[in-house]
Formats: structure tokens, sequence, C-alpha cells
């Protein structure tokens, strides 16, 4: 009995280390000026032909869209997971309108929030993978 309790806080500890990882990488992506955006630097190599708004843009959809999956894992709930990257999306956007190189951006929220529907599509279809 006390091993699968120490198992299982050990595992919760997994899922809450993930989770904050990946807040943490994507706040530093989003408070970061534009032009050093990692993602959008990324996007910006990978696909030459777009310019920089819109690589920036699927560095919003690919970033956000992402962590749904892993926040539905971590919190072991796709309702919660999508619900908090949409928040945290949110929170992100106003954090921006007080720094002096980036801009919170309604646009952005929108792009987030479809990031976040589709990521909460990846979560059902990873759904039986992620039940470990």
């Amino acid at each position: 009995m006390a091993a699968a309790k120490a198992a299982s806080r050990s595992f919760s500890v997994l899922r809450l280390t993930t989770l904050t990882l990946t807040a943490f990488v994507i706040l530093v992506g989003a408070v970061l000026p534009g032009q050093y955006s990692p993602l959008a630097l990324l996007v910006d190599d990978l696909l030459p032909e777009l310019d920089h708004q819109s690589a920036l843009t699927i560095a919003h959809i690919f970033g956000f869209g992402i962590a749904v999956p892993i926040a539905s894992w971590a919190l072991r709930s796709a309702v919660y997971g999508a619900s908090s990257v949409l928040f945290f999306s949110c929170a992100v956007e106003v954090i921006q309108v007080y720094l002096p190189h980036r801009s919170g951006d309604w646009i952005d929220v929108g792009w987030n929030a479809l990031a976040v529907g589709l990521g909460s599509f990846l979560s059902l279809v990873l759904r039986p993978h992620m039940q470990r």
C-alpha cells in the first residue's frame, strides 16, 4: 500500500513538473520581443516565404495547441486542460500590455482560442495514449 502511494505521489510530481515547464516555456516566449521569440524564429526558418507576423501567428497556434494535450494529461481532464490553457493565454496577453517591447492584442487571444480548440481535438485523439 505504501509503495503504491509513493508511486502515485511521484507520478503527480511528474505531471506538475511537466505542466510547470510547459507554462514557463510559453511565458518566456511571450515576454521576449517578437523578433526573438524562439518558436517564431523556428517557423521563420522552416517557412521562409512567410512574413514575420504570419510566423508569430503560427507560433501562437502551435505553442498553445501543444500545451492543451500536455495540460490535459497533467490535470487528468481535457476540460480543465483546455480551460487552463485558455486562461493562461489571456493572462499572457494582459501581461504583454505592460511590456515595452510587446503588445497584448485581442486578435492574439482569438488565435490562442483557435489553438486551444485544435489542441482539444488533439487531446481527444491522443487520449487513449495519455491514460498512462
